[in-house]
């Protein structure tokens, strides 16, 4: 007969995973069915999951979003999670907090750390932009421009979830903007970014976030402004 097999530790930090009946789940990320510990899925390049069996299949869930939502405290209700050390597989609560979406943009979108930032000379982005809106502010830097481009850029917007994306789309255009950087028409570049973004959100992938960023934002992140890679 098999020898019997020796019962897993209980953690007395677990909570019931809400939802799941007979599901808990840890501070460290340990994942428990009944008194049994359940292996997480990790996936080379993107984030930890754990799965869930309900209704006769199975159901896959987000670590890290799932740390959040059951032990760490969200008063401000910000919307999106971030990895302190920017390692997605380091899914710990220790290691994961909420930050609002402006926050978010500075590091979430299609474009990871070390990644040259396009910059033309003012006169070529004149010369070269076909939007009549951009290359007016090109010509005058009246900001007015800027907001008369976007307001018609958004009128042409049909995605559904548009509003969960808008800031973070918008800061990225004027931040292009500003560096002449853009020069044919900027709806299908913000498409692109908001997709990006998307992408990152749902992967829970957390790549560079500048000091200014978190100067702004919650304060257990600020040690991080005396790593050697800031």
């Amino acid at each position: 007969s098999r020898p019997k097999k020796e019962p897993d530790w209980i953690d007395p930090a677990r909570v019931p995973l809400n939802g799941y009946p007979g599901y808990y789940i840890t501070p460290s990320g340990v994942l428990y069915k009944g008194n049994r510990i359940r292996k997480s899925s990790i996936r080379k390049g993107k984030a930890v999951r754990i799965r869930i069996w309900q209704n006769g299949k199975y159901k896959f869930l987000g670590l890290a979003t799932v740390l959040a939502e059951h032990f760490i405290p969200n008063p401000r209700k910000y919307p999106k999670i971030i990895f302190k050390d920017r390692d997605h597989h380091n899914c710990c609560v220790d290691n994961i907090a909420w930050v609002d979406g402006q926050t978010f943009v500075y590091y979430a979108g299609i474009y990871g750390k070390g990644v040259k930032k396009k910059i033309l000379p003012r006169e070529e982005a004149i010369k070269q932009c076909t939007n009549a809106y951009l290359k007016r502010y090109y010509q005058s830097l009246d900001e007015y421009w800027l907001h008369e481009c976007w307001k018609d850029l958004e009128k042409n917007i049909r995605v559904y979830n548009w509003s969960d994306y808008r800031s973070e789309c918008y800061l990225y255009f004027v931040d292009r903007a500003k560096r002449f950087s853009i020069t044919g028409e900027p709806l299908g570049l913000v498409l692109l970014y908001m997709k990006g973004v998307r992408y990152k959100v749902h992967r829970e992938i957390s790549p560079y976030m500048p000091v200014a960023a978190v100067l702004k934002t919650d304060e257990s992140l600020r040690f991080l402004i005396n790593r050697k890679d800031y």
